[in-house]
């Protein structure tokens, strides 16, 4: 009954006819599971009303089934039900009437399918009159054989002093029959069925229960797991209410006779999920959120479910967070999973969070250095992100006093290894080495404590008195030694500022001693007797508060052998580099 005029009165004149042309539109599409939507009027009820409902289904939807609901001890009487399509759109159409002089609320619903998702669909229609005391019943059959019912409906010839006291498929699943009761003479019921073929429609399941015996009644027959409504109602008996809700026909009624409350099923088919936001796979973030989107084909609402790191699921909204989080790794599993049971696939995503710096350890220099490009080198690790590249800054201090702050060069920013080549020193300047690394997440170590090397003055570049000897042999730093057997020899070396003072020397069993002094102050002796001869041994003193002054070497023996490759002295920066 796809074409109606509604009157003032909110009634419904139909003419009858035999219409046996499938609906428009007519859709050529994928068998079930189709996507389905559910709507619903809610009215108040006033007393001694009559009402005339259509409830219309979404742009590009098709009403497929709907119905009347009512609390279980309401006395509102249905009049007709079918599905209509007019300038409105598509809609499930219920007319009622409250005969007592009390209000009350009621609720019609409609239950729509995608139109592009329905197959091909037949239309058969048939009229009855009344078959003694002015009680109306009949069934209509799908129009071609093998056809199952996709839904129907009933409507009367006249706007008043009609009841329909049942309507729903047949048990067969193969038409559509109505009872109902009409006190006008001649009056006309109208039964139309709409079928398609059983192929389309998989899961086309019974499910049916008699009522029978119990005055104000409910009942309610559920689809198999894996199934939703495709229609139902009641045949036989006195139904006030018959309605679908998603996966569940309930009808209710204040009659004890027999009823037969019944429903056909169809694949429901399974809900989906998918992420909707941009996932991590590395990251520093102590806290993160999740979008999901989902849907369920058969119209129930998405109802995610999380678990994090193993935990049981839970429900989880559309937007999810999760945090604190730890370092290390993170598994996230959800799945959307419906009131009625049925599962989408399950998303798993794994990602792992960053919260600590890299490891480093400061770079390996040795205290003085002899030669020129020396490689200093350093370690570090990040267990979780690893180690994306490393910085170093240097440090310079001359012994004349000239300071050089913490110098990065330009690349130095950026070094993929943990390694640079020391810059070139000048005799007496001290050059101090720190390093951080970078992980791949941003995380910054702290500036390593610095580590120095020093150049020493070459012997030759120290002054000396008489009694020194300079022996040029390539056993010796440079090829140069300066050496003397007599007590009190001096060599002097420039002025200089420095925190620590030492010897380059050969050393030998028996070998002689060396005072070592800054202006007047007298910072040590240097002993040259070991067990065994070296060449280019250093030999340094304790470090002293910073001092300024010439440096001043003294033999303190005679007769033992002291040889002199150069004097060492070391400044030290007063902190690392500020950032």
């Amino acid at each position: 009954m796809r074409n109606r005029t509604l009157t003032a009165l909110g009634g419904v004149i139909l003419a009858l006819m035999a219409v046996v042309a499938p609906p428009h539109p007519v859709a050529t599409a994928a068998p079930a599971p189709w996507q389905w939507v559910r709507v619903f009027s809610d009215i108040a009820v006033a007393p001694n009303a009559y009402y005339s409902i259509p409830v219309y289904c979404p742009a590009g939807y098709t009403a497929i089934t709907g119905g009347l609901e009512l609390p279980t001890l309401s006395r509102l009487q249905r009049n007709a039900e079918y599905r209509l399509e007019d300038s409105g759109g598509s809609a499930w159409f219920v007319s009622f009437e409250n005969f007592s002089g009390s209000s009350g609320t009621a609720r019609v619903v409609a239950e729509c399918a995608r139109t592009s998702d329905l197959p091909a669909i037949s239309h058969n229609y048939a009229e009855f009159t009344a078959t003694g005391n002015q009680v109306w019943s009949g069934s209509v059959n799908c129009l071609n054989p093998g056809e199952v019912v996709l839904t129907g409906g009933v409507d009367w010839s006249n706007v008043n002093t009609r009841y329909l006291w049942a309507s729903g498929p047949l048990w067969s699943g193969e038409g559509w029959q109505a009872f109902g009761r009409n006190s006008v003479a001649g009056a006309k019921m109208g039964v139309e069925v709409y079928c398609v073929d059983p192929s389309q429609v998989p899961g086309y399941t019974r499910v049916e229960q008699t009522q029978i015996g119990v005055s104000n009644w409910e009942t309610t027959v559920t689809c198999p797991l894996g199934t939703r409504i495709l229609n139902g109602g009641t045949e036989e008996g006195y139904a006030n209410a018959s309605y679908p809700h998603l996966n569940t026909w309930t009808a209710t009624g204040q009659y004890s006779e027999r009823t037969f409350v019944r429903a056909w099923c169809v694949s429901a088919g399974s809900p989906t999920i998918a992420f909707n936001s941009p996932l991590p796979t590395l990251t520093d973030a102590e806290y993160q959120s999740f979008a999901f989107i989902g849907n369920d084909p058969a119209g129930f609402p998405t109802s995610f479910r999380c678990s994090l790191d193993g935990s049981s699921p839970t429900g989880c909204p559309g937007l999810y967070w999760v945090g604190p989080l730890s370092s290390g790794s993170h598994q996230l599993v959800v799945f959307n999973q419906t009131a009625d049971g049925r599962q989408s696939a399950v998303l798993t995503h794994q990602w792992t969070v960053d919260l600590d710096p890299p490891s480093v350890s400061a770079p390996r220099l040795a205290q003085v250095t002899l030669a020129d490009g020396e490689i200093a080198r350093w370690a570090a690790s990040d267990a979780v992100a690893g180690i994306d590249h490393h910085e170093a800054k240097y440090w310079r201090g001359r012994a004349n006093g000239v300071t050089v702050d913490w110098t990065q060069p330009a690349s130095w920013a950026d070094l993929d290894s943990p390694l640079v080549r020391v810059p070139a020193m000048a005799a007496g300047d001290t050059l101090c080495l720190s390093v951080r690394a970078v992980d791949n997440v941003g995380h910054t170590s702290a500036w390593t404590t610095p580590r120095c090397t020093s150049r020493p003055y070459d012997d030759a570049d120290l002054t000396a008195s008489p009694g020194w000897t300079r022996v040029s042999n390539a056993a010796y730093w440079n090829g140069t030694m300066t050496r003397t057997g007599v007590l009190d020899e001096t060599l002097h070396g420039p002025s200089a500022k420095s925190r620590q003072l030492g010897l380059l020397a050969s050393v030998c069993p028996g070998c002689g001693s060396v005072v070592v002094k800054i202006g007047s102050t007298t910072i040590g002796s240097v002993s040259l007797d070991q067990p065994t001869s070296r060449n280019k041994q250093v030999l340094l003193l304790p470090a002293f508060a910073e001092k300024t002054g010439v440096l001043t070497l003294t033999s303190a023996t005679s007769g033992k052998s002291i040889r002199i490759d150069g004097l060492v002295t070391i400044r030290r920066p007063a902190a690392g580099p500020p950032w």
